[in-house]
This record gives structure tokens, sequence and C-alpha cells, in this order.
């Protein structure tokens, strides 16, 4: 997975704290993490750390990754197999965004701790409010200690659900559901969309026992459900289908997409591209697969960094691409990190969801939450005009000052910044409200930019971090992470004028896709040798020489079909 395998083994080596302390003097040290509002135990993710920077685990915290359970042979994980991997699995979190030790506690565990004062948080999700308390242990009383954890907002009261569309969580039997979903809510994570991988050779990468219905679970609004990272190559990117109901591998055709596309629009999947549509030269897979209409969604928020390049350009295009979020843990070293949120209609269940997502009512975030309404129609949502002219406009940012300092929300117009609001009297809020006129057709969209206050990006992602962090706490190359938010669009179209298909503004961005294609079909004809990666290293997504022959006839009657369809919608 190159650059990505480089993140995880980096979070893994960037470890600051010690193990816990097996000296005598240790003491037995009962932690509660409490929901403030119910007074009931609720999952979390905990800190406790030393004076001496000294980090400290339960001994009975949840077992979680990052071990994958990936098999580089030909033949699915055996039953031993199974067993090495759950072995594995490991009370302690290398959280390198957050440049420390943590683990997370069911609602009550119990750490060994040396005499001393300490330093405790709870951590659960975006919406709740970090836990914070001293500790003193000095063995004249029984310690214990209770974190109630507090919301600042509550989403799913105004139906809207937090998910991640891209966990990398083997659950091979269904008997680890009822630990995941703790683990889960643990982040306050509704929807969790666990992947299995592959790529040409094989699709048996974070197995899971089923798929579809049988694959779903579902406790306390929380649900687990399997999906798909398949098919993958270095030169045409990954992709990711949610909902599957049986896995899609196609082995004779791996490399012309569109037939796992269309498979998967058979059992109801919602089809899109990972890594923001820039790694991998997934824009070569995007310019294939966007005419077809298969591709719903593009991954834009990862790894404390955004890119919104690629999908603004299939915007201008006139493809209605949903903007979605997900940490590709265990790359991401924390489960909804980064996230989206969908607003449904009626009960939280699986379809209720993705019938959302696929409707575009998101926006993504990794703290900051989004409303926008344009008129009467909110996000993913089509207005139409009978005429030019002006539009009511209302938005607003919300955020938790404790973690995040939004500096900007920003009124985006087909890709430009066409407004900007600045924080006012309101603590933790930008909102605002006007009236802008509206010309021609297009789409209008919110995003939210500033810093956050716990979180950092490592020195690799440095070159896509918009903020330098200042030089002090933290080591040479690191940065401030960035508290980002943006919204899907609301589309507005003009009774009698041209769509946004129809623009000649579309039109040049279709040059973009097609030269794309034409470079594409180039190196089929004439250097097919450069896209065999290498065959020896059973970690990539290399794709064998074999394979490139036998597909490359098929692949290139692909784009040759994409471009008359790029040239048709250019004529209309």
């Amino acid at each position: 997975m190159g650059a990505l395998v480089g993140l995880v083994a980096f979070g893994l080596a960037c470890g600051t704290g010690a193990r816990v302390s097996e000296s005598e003097e240790a003491l037995a040290v009962r932690l509660l993490t409490v929901d403030a509002e119910s007074g009931a135990a609720t999952p979390a993710r905990l800190e406790v750390r030393g004076e001496e920077g000294t980090f400290y685990v339960a001994e009975d915290a949840l077992r979680v990754g990052p071990d994958q359970l990936i098999n580089h042979g030909d033949e699915p994980p055996s039953t031993p197999e199974l067993q090495e991997h759950l072995s594995r699995l490991s009370r302690r979190i290398n959280n390198l965004y957050m440049r420390s030790e943590q683990f997370y506690c069911a609602g009550g565990c119990q750490v060994r701790l040396p005499r001393g004062r300490y330093r405790v948080r709870a951590f659960k999700g975006l919406e709740y409010r970090v836990a914070e308390q001293e500790l003193a242990v000095d063995g004249s009383q029984p310690a214990s200690l209770e974190l109630r954890l507090s919301r600042w907002v509550n989403m799913p009261q105004q139906g809207w659900y937090s998910a991640d569309d891209h966990l990398h969580i083997p659950r091979p039997l269904a008997a680890l559901n009822s630990h995941i979903v703790t683990w889960m809510q643990a982040e306050d994570l509704h929807v969790a969309n666990l992947l299995q991988w592959g790529h040409s050779r094989h699709f048996h990468n974070a197995v899971q026992y089923a798929h579809g219905e049988a694959g779903h679970y579902q406790s306390e609004g929380h649900i687990l459900a399997s999906g798909q990272e398949n098919p993958r190559t270095p030169f045409l990117g990954h992709t990711i289908m949610l909902g599957t109901r049986e896995p899609i591998y196609q082995s004779k055709h791996y490399l012309v997409y569109r037939h796992s596309f269309e498979e998967g629009r058979r059992q109801g999947t919602v089809n899109g591209y990972a890594h923001q549509g820039t790694i991998f030269h997934a824009q070569n897979g995007l310019a294939l697969d966007l005419p077809t209409g298969l591709i719903d969604f593009l991954e834009v928020l990862q790894f404390n960094t955004v890119d919104y390049s690629v999908w603004y350009t299939a915007l201008n295009s006139g493809f209605r691409l949903v903007p979605l979020a997900g940490t590709d843990y265990p790359v991401g070293p924390i489960p909804g990190w980064e996230r989206f949120y969908a607003e449904v209609e009626g009960e939280l269940t699986f379809e209720s969801w993705l019938e959302a997502v696929r409707q575009g009512r998101v926006f993504v975030t990794n703290g900051p939450m989004l409303s926008l309404r344009v008129e009467d129609r909110g996000m993913g949502q089509e207005l139409l005009l009978p005429e030019p002219g002006p539009v009511r406009i209302e938005g607003s940012v919300r955020f938790n000052g404790q973690r995040d300092d939004v500096e900007r929300l920003e009124l985006v117009e087909n890709g430009l910044v066409v407004e900007t609001f600045l924080p006012q009297a309101e603590e933790g809020e930008i909102g605002f409200s006007l009236t802008r006129p509206v010309e021609q057709a297009g789409w209008l969209a919110l995003r939210a930019s500033g810093l956050k206050s716990d979180a950092w990006v490592p020195p690799m992602l440095m070159r896509q971090a918009p903020h330098s962090g200042p030089s002090g706490e933290q080591e040479e190359g690191w940065a401030v992470a960035p508290a980002l938010a943006h919204s899907a669009p609301v589309y507005v179209n003009i009774r009698g004028l041209p769509s946004l298909t129809e623009k000649e503004s579309a039109r040049e961005m279709m040059w973009v896709w097609l030269s794309r294609l034409r470079d594409l079909e180039h190196t089929l004809r004439h250097r097919l040798h450069e896209l065999a990666d290498d065959e020896s290293d059973p970690t990539t997504d290399a794709v064998r020489s074999e394979t490139l022959r036998q597909n490359r006839e098929a692949l290139l009657e692909a784009v040759r079909e994409v471009e008359a369809l790029y040239l048709e919608r250019m004529r209309r």
C-alpha cells in the first residue's frame, strides 16, 4: 500500500509512553466513564499520563487493532490464522495524531499506577466535550475516578448520524460484533463500514464473515456493515463499495472497474473512489468511470488533510459526486477521526442511512458541524428557479471551542469562494443569512477551516497540511492539525437556461478528463510495462504483467467507449 503502509509503520513507531509499571508500588485505580445526561456507564477512549510524561494503559482495556488480518497467499485465512490475529490485538493505541498512547474503556476499567499525580482524559467522538481530571495516587485510600462526558451538540436529535466509510477491521466471526460495536460506541460512530479489501490476485484481507443483511449488526443506534475496497490498482486508483450484498471480485475483468460497479448497482451499492481521488492515479479511474453514471461519491477528507481539487473538477464537469470521509483505519489511528454525517429520514437503519448517502444529504468533518439551506433546499438537493434572480442562503458552523478554533466559514459557488464569514461575538459558532443573485446553473456549498488544539499532522503529510504549527512542544517537521468541514452541494438550475452539464465551462472541464484518458490509452498501447508493479512484494497492489496483457484490449475498448461519451457531452 505504499505510503499508506509507511504511515501505519510511522504510527507504531512513534509511541512515547513506557509500559505499565510492574513495580510492587503500583496501585489499582478504578476508572469510570459516565454519560453526564443519563448517568449511565458509556464506552470511551482514555488517556492516563503521569507527571514524567509516561502513559499508562488499563489492564482490562478493550483489545483492538492495528492488525488488519492480511493474508498474502492465494487462499483465504485459515482457522489458525484467525486465532493468531485475535491474539495480536492490543490494549494500547498509538495515537500519532495526538502524540500519545491511549486505550478504550467499556465504561469501567482498572489501571495500575505508581504513587504520583496523573492527568486523565476521556474522549468520545466529536459531539462530546473532553472530560479531564487530575488524579493523585498516594495509597491512603482506594483510588477511583469518575469522568462525566457531556455533549456540546446532539446531532442524532436533529436527524444526522455519523459514519466512517473506510475501516479495515477484520470481522471473520459474528461473535466479534458486540466487541467491535462497543469500540464504535466509544468513538460515538453510528455507522461503521468495515471494508474487506484485496487486489488483482486475491480478495480476502480484513475479511468479513458475511455481506448484506447477514453482515449487518445494530446495537443501541450503532451499526456495523460490510463493504469492500476493491478493485484497486496503483494506476487506476482505489474504489469503495458500500452496502454490498455479496463480495464483488471480477477476477477476469479486474482492470475494467465498470464491471464491478455494474454488479454493485445490481446489489444496490453506493460506489465511489477513495483517497481524495489523488492517490494511486485515481484520476485515471475517475476519467473512465464518471460518464457511466456508476460513481456516487469521492472521499475528500482523510489523514487530517483535504484536497477538494478533483471533487470540484468533477462537480464543474456536471457529475454529481457526494463528498465522504473516512480514516482508512488502521492507517489512520482512530476510527471516525475523520467522518461524515448523513441526514436520515425516520428511523436509523442501514438501508435508510445508505439512501441518505445516495441522495447526498451529507457533510464531512473532523470536528465542526455544518448546516446549509438555499431557499427551502438542503445538502444534496436541487433548487429549480423559474428565472435568474436572488436566492436566500442560510448557513452556519458550530464547533467545540475546547478542541477546534474555526477561523472562517466560506460560501463556495462552483468551486470559488464568493463569501467569507469570520467569528463574531457568539463563541463556538459562525452563522449568516443573505440574499445572493444566481444568474446561471451551478452549485453552492459551505466549507469551514481553522486549527485543532490537540492534534498534529505527521511530517510525512506536511506537504498536504494547510497550516504550520508553532515550534516548541512538537518536534521539528510536525504541524498543528487543521479543523475542517465541507458540505455536499445544493444544486441550482434555472428553467430555460443551460444546465451545468451544458455550460461552456463544463465543456472545458471535459478536456481535463479526456486528456487523462488519452494519456492512459497511449500508455496501454506503447508503455504497458510501466504499469506493472514489483510483483515480488505481496503487500502492494501490483498487477501482474500477465493480467495487464489479458485486460489490455478490454481496457482500451472501455477507453474508446468513454471517449465517445465525453465527445457527445461536449457536442451537447
